[in-house]
């Protein structure tokens, strides 16, 4: 079951109104049939990205940069990837983070763009091809845990990931550390930017539950 028109077009909506949308994927149809029904010129591949030397652990686990951008702030200077893939993006999009130039692809050599950005509206839609980067395995990797904070201080968040998902664990487990986190080191009103994300979380498990 893919993405709804209905559900696209809520969504387009609500970053069009200054919502922030961040699709985390690593090339599920769902994910890539959302942006094309927000006429966004933009894919996620299933072109798996490699770096031999410029890795976590092993060559799977590749360290990106990050880039200074006007999206969000650039609290990280590297994250730390899993089972990315390259992003097929245009020259509308602000590339967020890059693999080094020893990573590799079946698209090519690195550098590999990994996150973007996309003014949409008032908002941005992001993209982030590596879903497990906020698991509990890899949250505390390099600035994978400034990146999440950066992602949702400021403005609403909304994450979708590899939709749709009759068991998200990645996704609650973004939503605790993000809500534990905020509510650590910040003010109670940060904890309505993550509202949005376990709404689609629980909202998307029952749908697919249900269908079954």
């Amino acid at each position: 079951m893919g993405v709804s028109r209905a559900e696209a077009t809520y969504l387009a909506g609500f970053v069009k109104g200054g919502g922030r949308l961040v699709i985390l994927s690593n090339g599920y149809p769902a994910s890539n049939e959302l942006l094309s029904y927000m006429g966004i010129n933009a894919s996620f591949t299933n072109a798996t990205i490699i770096d031999p030397a410029f890795n976590a652990m092993n060559q799977y686990l590749p360290i990106a940069v990050m880039l200074n951008n006007p999206v969000i702030a650039a609290n990280a200077s590297f994250i730390a990837l899993n089972n990315a893939t390259a992003l097929r993006i245009n020259s509308s999009f602000i590339p967020m983070a890059v693999t080094s130039p020893s990573s590799n692809s079946s698209l090519g050599p690195g550098p590999l763009p990994v996150a973007a950005g996309l003014p949409y509206g008032k908002g941005y839609v992001i993209l982030i091809s590596s879903p497990a980067i906020f698991m509990n395995s890899m949250i505390g990797e390099y600035g994978n845990a400034r990146l999440l904070k950066s992602l949702c201080i400021g403005s609403t968040a909304f994450l979708a990931a590899n939709l749709p998902s009759r068991s998200p664990p990645h996704l609650v487990r973004v939503a605790v550390y993000g809500l534990w986190s905020l509510l650590s080191a910040f003010p109670i009103n940060y904890l309505a930017s993550l509202a949005p994300l376990i709404i689609a979380i629980l909202l998307n498990w029952v749908k697919s539950n249900r269908s079954t």
